[in-house]
């Protein structure tokens, strides 16, 4: 799977109930993602569900308001 940054507008643009797995690496990554929606949650008022998978590098984040 290729790797796939995760940012910002990537994170506005998802749909009320959609889900996106972005591929990571390395994997400390994965925590500025969480990070991020949490910005985005204080900030805009856009709040995420937030799935790591460590071991095999991946971050599902699902967009729930």
């Amino acid at each position: 799977m290729p790797k796939e940054k995760v940012t910002r507008k990537a994170l506005r643009n998802m749909l009320v109930g959609q889900t996106r797995t972005f591929s990571i690496d390395p994997v400390r990554l994965i925590n500025s993602a969480r990070v991020m929606c949490n910005q985005l949650k204080n900030e805009e008022g856009l709040t995420y569900i937030v799935h790591p998978e460590y071991d095999i590098k991946i971050v599902s984040i699902t967009r729930t308001k």
